[in-house]
């Protein structure tokens, strides 16, 4: 039934030409927070296949926006595609080695940028050994079930799994970005193959 409702989603978006043209950014550097710069690792970096469906909840001061997001990774590609309350395609990621190919619908806020997304879901899920900031002083700490980045002694983002299995793509995730002041809570489900 979640596939029916996606396919359904990505081809009502398609036959309505609601979407924005695809906007193509460079694969490279990410602003993360004041300063600090992350490089986008390659789609391979993450070291296997996956597929993936997530239920996403982002807060920003008043601002509460929930939508479904699903996610196939392989090592040549990243496809990201969500999907607001209603089941409309809200926006689409296409991230390969050549570049970021993006498409939003209308009423997705032009402030939201395609390298951010994938900005956060790499420090979220990729290997830590995959990821690499410009400014010496970033370090991303792990712990059990746990993910902080920290500038010095000020911490910027804080990501605390309760995973349903050993893997973390299965299962709840709370996420703050303390410098930009935006929460995620994310549950997510990997996807049989």
């Amino acid at each position: 039934m979640r596939y029916l409702r996606w396919i359904f989603g990505v081809m009502m978006c398609a036959s309505l030409q609601s979407c924005a043209p695809a906007r193509v950014a460079p694969v490279g550097n990410v602003s993360i927070a004041p300063n600090i710069q992350m490089s986008l690792p390659r789609p391979g970096d993450m070291r296997r296949s996956l597929e993936a469906t997530q239920l996403v909840r982002i807060q920003h001061k008043e601002m509460n926006v929930m939508f479904e997001g699903h996610i196939s990774i392989t090592p040549q590609r990243v496809l990201i595609v969500a999907l607001d309350g209603m089941g409309r395609k809200a926006l689409t990621i296409d991230w390969t080695t050549e570049g970021i190919s993006y498409e939003a619908a209308p009423f997705v806020p032009r402030e939201l940028h395609p390298e951010n997304i994938l900005a956060d879901i790499v420090l979220l899920y990729w290997p830590v050994d995959s990821l690499h900031f410009s400014d010496p002083a970033a370090k991303l700490v792990t712990a059990k079930n746990r993910r902080t980045l920290m500038q010095g002694n000020t911490k910027i983002l804080d990501a605390i799994y309760t995973p349903a299995k050993k893997d973390v793509w299965t299962g709840n995730l709370h996420y703050d970005h303390l410098i930009w002041d935006y929460s995620m809570d994310i549950q997510s489900l990997e996807n049989a193959p």
